[in-house]
């Protein structure tokens, strides 16, 4: 079993022999914690989290185009080129927060993640369009989840579809409209409850409403053909409402836009997170997706038994099964191992 001075531990199928119902389909998510990062990708806790306009005001997004100021944006360094060394910046803020505000002692999870890497797990038996591969680290009793697949080039330029999104942000939230950059982010750290597993995730918080509850915004085009209709129900939802579990999200709010016409908006749309399984036309079980991302939690406690080794937990759309593998010492995770020291202060 020895491949490339990695050493098979286990398998996981993506379809259990035995389903196992879920005490509830429910998010137990809490907000415990939250910050920013400006432009400068300096770190504050002292910003407000960005405020959603009220319904009332998001007609006046009709008829605007999102790619407005794209080209000035670009020039200006203002859209992430180098996606890794943002990622390697944002987990240092993330175990730096988790350090000085003892969130580990606080709420003792058994798990630490970005929280888009836990919803894409969750989505895997029904969406299983693209590999995927998590790295895992236990330092001190705590496994750390890094998702490293599938491989993004390290220096691409993003595209208008991403600077379009992030104009729609600003337009329909309370944020400073004349100061766009994709390096300045707000993220809350959020306790997250999986039948017996704890996690504390880090995600980008784009709004929240009156109630300061987090909302989700997207922009979206609209599903015109029924194989754009099924993927939407089939696809699209799925994500959405992943997402939306994970971060204990209630609503995601949608700019349908005409994206050859430079993104105009067409109309802005609310969809409420708990009728998403009813909008599916049956394509996706909520309990099924919980159950699975359940199962592969209790798989990643079950393989890491050495807090001096690490886990690869890869994922490849032509297999039915999640394997997992252990990396020798001397193999290329060390990175990871300084990341994690560095961020949370660790010595040997």
């Amino acid at each position: 079993h020895q491949n490339e001075g990695k050493v098979f531990v286990d398998k996981l199928p993506i379809e259990s022999t035995v389903y196992v119902e879920p005490k509830s389909a429910g998010s137990r998510t809490e907000r415990v914690f939250h910050f920013h990062i400006d432009g400068q990708q300096n770190y504050s806790t002292d910003k407000e989290l960005p405020k959603l306009l009220s319904p009332q005001k998001w007609s006046q997004l009709k008829g605007r185009y999102l790619k407005s100021g794209f080209d000035e944006c670009l020039r200006d360094n203002k859209l992430i080129a180098v996606y890794e060394d943002y990622w390697h910046q944002k987990w240092l803020h993330f175990l730096n927060a988790i350090d000085e505000n003892a969130l580990i002692t606080k709420h003792k999870p058994q798990f630490v993640s970005f929280g888009g890497p836990v919803a894409d797990i969750m989505a895997t038996r029904y969406d299983n369009a693209f590999n995927w591969t998590v790295t895992a680290l236990m330092v001190k009793g705590t496994i750390y989840l890094l998702k490293t697949g599938p491989q993004r080039s390290t220096s691409f330029e993003y595209n208008d579809w991403k600077y379009s999104a992030l104009n729609m942000y600003h337009m329909i939230t309370d944020r400073d409209d004349n100061r766009k950059n994709e390096y300045e982010k707000h993220f809350a750290i959020n306790c997250l409850d999986v039948e017996s597993h704890r996690l504390l995730t880090l995600n980008e918080v784009r709004a929240v409403d009156d109630k300061h509850r987090e909302v989700d915004l997207k922009i979206s085009k609209p599903a015109r053909t029924a194989w754009e209709r099924n993927y939407f129900t089939g696809k699209k939802l799925l994500r959405f409402w992943c997402k939306g579990w994970v971060q204990g999200m209630d609503r995601v709010v949608v700019a349908n836009i005409h994206k050859q016409n430079n993104y105009k908006v067409l109309d802005v749309e609310a969809r409420d997170v708990s009728r998403m399984l009813g909008q599916s036309q049956g394509k996706w079980s909520d309990r099924k997706c919980i159950e699975f991302l359940n199962s592969f939690l209790t798989f990643v406690k079950t393989c890491i038994t050495d807090e001096n080794t690490v886990y690869e937990f890869d994922y490849k759309t032509d297999r039915e099964f999640v394997e997992c593998k252990s990396y020798t010492k001397g193999s290329d995770i060390q990175s990871i191992d300084t990341l994690l020291r560095d961020g949370l202060k660790i010595s040997d």
